[in-house]
């Protein structure tokens, strides 16, 4: 049975008071924003410590993070897992971005949007030059890029297993945004590629019939634990500063 996380707080990141604010082209946090990732650090700790419990026994770990329906704060709740576990255990982690029939990482984080992973599965580009890394190394993003074809064509490829086995390789931790489950058939084919599957749930809008047939749809076990949701899902824009 999927453990049930309630992370409401770690995934609704308030927006800092505007005397602490800087300039946008400013690299550097607030000690606001600084506050703030620390206490989403805390607070996302109890989702990969009762999910994720062997991530300080494995040498790497992929894991999924979907949603059953879209607006539920899916890539809000990869990312903090992400920049949480590479802060709070000291693991190199990458976030891959898999939505490509929506990509938004690349807008929110205020990075290049391309090379990114389309470039990399078409051939037009290698891993390393579509991979961006934050100062300390220790996070990094892999952005959908530009997408040639059919996406299911790319999410069914082999080149895509590869992909996730290089990236298996390089960093202790790999975390996929996948697309909505029940929007998208090709994400079940997908999290074959994880290890588990991390199940996020807006409190008190999804109803309930639809997260436990998103449940089913996976695997038996597949799915480690569903993640609460608070009311609010988009990514603030100070995060853009962690990149330099």
């Amino acid at each position: 049975m999927a453990t049930v996380i309630s992370a409401s707080d770690s995934l609704t990141l308030p927006t800092p008071r505007a005397a602490e604010t800087r300039e946008p082209a400013s690299p550097t946090l607030t000690s606001a924003e600084v506050a703030v990732i620390k206490a989403m650090t805390q607070r996302m700790r109890q989702v990969y410590t009762h999910a994720l419990g062997e991530l300080e026994a494995v040498k790497s770990l992929v894991i999924g993070v979907t949603s059953a329906v879209r607006q539920e704060g899916r890539t809000l709740g990869a990312l903090g897992l992400a920049l949480s576990i590479a802060q709070d255990l000291e693991k190199r982690v990458v976030l891959v971005e898999l939505d490509l029939d929506n990509p938004i990482l690349a807008r929110e984080l205020g990075i290049a949007a391309s090379p990114g992973l389309g470039d990399v599965l078409s051939g037009e580009a290698s891993l390393a030059t579509a991979i961006r890394s934050n100062a300390s190394g220790s996070f990094a993003t892999l952005p959908a890029g530009n997408i040639t074809g059919s996406a299911t064509r790319l999410l069914r490829s082999s080149a895509l297993r590869t992909l996730v086995q290089s990236l298996r390789n390089s960093f202790d931790v790999t975390i996929l945004d996948l697309p909505p489950a029940l929007d998208n058939p090709d994400v079940v084919s997908v999290s074959n590629l994880a290890d588990g599957v991390l199940l996020i749930v807006r409190g008190g809008a999804t109803p309930a019939p639809l997260v436990q047939q998103t449940v089913r749809t996976f695997a038996a076990g597949k799915v480690r634990g569903i993640v609460l949701n608070g009311h609010h899902s988009k990514i603030p824009h100070w995060i853009r500063r962690l990149f330099p």
